[in-house]
């Protein structure tokens, strides 16, 4: 069966006892964040979940490893129904605005079991938290993310200032608000949680401007590169001509080169091949439209 782009319409619904109305759910929704933007947000996760590792192998007395294993673009709709229930999610607000903190249960629980003694590995528990757990966490997991949240973003995050066990019902911002979700996996005792922050596109925007502003040696690693220049090159393509043809051209004359008419155009940076695109035009101006995900730029020189 042939399925239209019409087809690909849900309802977004607003959380449960919201008064905003459904609204049309958009899959072409225009993206809130650059590639480079969003690769400064994962460098500085990375840098977070370095520093987290080290916070939480102090606080364990034993290794903890975490990585950040991704950072996308979403709208706050899309977190609110990925995740598990029930959940720990915290509301945080710092002075670029409110972010969520996503704790899968089993580690929230297993943080807590470990610092009043007990000696269990991370499980799969999915329940709600008791009271007494929840302060736990807020006492003994929260300042851990949030000393390593200052350190990267450079700037303070206070205690949370409030705590669902329903991602629905602590909305961070409106259905359709873009958001950034930046995916951490902590592994203890060779189990593994994951957490996640979720930043509403003004929040991160704002802590983005502010990495911008901030000197080299406080950005994290590789934040610095992002304004490198680099030379980048699309080939139409090339011939081989007689002396005597060059000197005997004129206007008017054709010269054919060697690709075919509707041919992926080659994008080069320095001598290594970097992408493939078709030329266009955008405005006034000659564009390209790539066709092969870029080659990291890693691999270039």
């Amino acid at each position: 069966m042939a399925v239209s782009d019409s087809d690909l319409i849900v309802r977004a619904r607003a959380p449960e006892g919201a008064a905003l109305p459904p609204s049309l759910y958009d899959f072409e929704r225009p993206k809130a964040f650059s590639e480079r933007h969003l690769r400064a947000a994962e460098r500085a996760h990375e840098a977070m979940a370095a520093r987290l590792a080290a916070r939480l192998t102090t606080l364990l007395g034993e290794t903890a490893g975490v990585r950040c294993t991704g950072v996308h673009e979403i709208q706050i709709v899309d977190f609110e129904r990925s995740r598990t229930l029930p959940t720990a999610l915290f509301r945080l607000r710092a002075s670029a605005g409110t972010l969520g903190l996503d704790l899968a249960p089993a580690l929230a629980l297993f943080l807590v079991e470990r610092h009043l003694g007990g000696a269990d590995p991370l499980g799969d528990a999915v329940r709600v938290l008791s009271p007494l757990e929840q302060r736990m966490t807020e006492r003994h997991a929260l300042p851990l993310v949030a000393d390593a949240f200052a350190d990267v973003w450079r700037t303070a995050l206070p205690p949370a200032d409030a705590f669902e066990t329903h991602a629905a019902r602590l909305p961070l911002a409106a259905p359709e608000t873009p958001a950034v979700v930046a995916d951490l996996e902590v592994a203890v005792a060779g189990a593994t949680a994951s957490m996640t922050l979720c930043y509403p596109a003004p929040t991160l925007q704002a802590l983005l401007a502010g990495l911008d502003a901030a000197p080299p040696d406080a950005r994290p690693p590789g934040a610095h590169l992002d304004a490198l220049p680099l030379t980048v090159r699309a080939e139409l393509g090339r011939t081989r001509l007689t002396v005597a043809d060059l000197l005997h051209l004129a206007p008017g004359d054709v010269i054919p080169l060697d690709r075919v008419a509707e041919a992926p155009v080659p994008v080069w940076i320095g001598d290594r091949l970097h992408a493939a695109a078709h030329a266009g035009a955008r405005g006034a101006r000659i564009a390209l439209h790539l066709l092969t995900p870029p080659a990291p730029l890693a691999d270039t020189p």
